[in-house]
């Protein structure tokens, strides 16, 4: 049945994300996840790739804690903006934009040959946050 929360805010963040925490994550805290190469702290809504801090919108933000939940995972347009990913009513267009946006920032501090955000043409994204020194 999963795991039992005791912070009323982890319990919606799962709700909002629409997923148990998955076995790829440890949490450090109720604040605090921890997902191959990522550090995300909810509370202060940071995050970080390799130790080195991403400078995130709150939608980019959102949607990186929402793939960092599902590893490895087929994830279809449709399935994020079912979950309530964004605030506001979003768009296919948005939500492409903010992918190209995201996949974009994290390119920058992985360098070549790492791909952590990838798409699989016309069906879905996947999203790798397995460490590097796995690849």
């Amino acid at each position: 049945m999963g795991k039992i929360w005791t912070s009323l805010k982890n319990a919606l963040g799962v709700v909002r994300a629409g997923r148990e925490a998955s076995p790829a994550e440890v949490r450090d805290s109720l604040s605090m996840i921890r997902s191959g190469d990522f550090s995300i702290n909810l509370d202060r809504r940071t995050a970080s790739l390799l130790g080195q801090e991403l400078v995130l919108t709150p939608d980019e933000f959102d949607l990186l804690v929402f793939l960092a939940g599902h590893p490895r995972s087929l994830i279809t347009p449709r399935t994020v903006l079912a979950s309530g990913w964004s605030d506001q009513g979003v768009r296919r267009t948005e939500l492409w934009k903010a992918l190209l946006s995201l996949r974009g920032k994290l390119n920058a501090i992985a360098g070549p040959g790492r791909q952590y955000l990838r798409t699989e043409p016309w069906v879905a994204y996947r999203f790798d946050c397995s460490p590097s020194t796995a690849r």
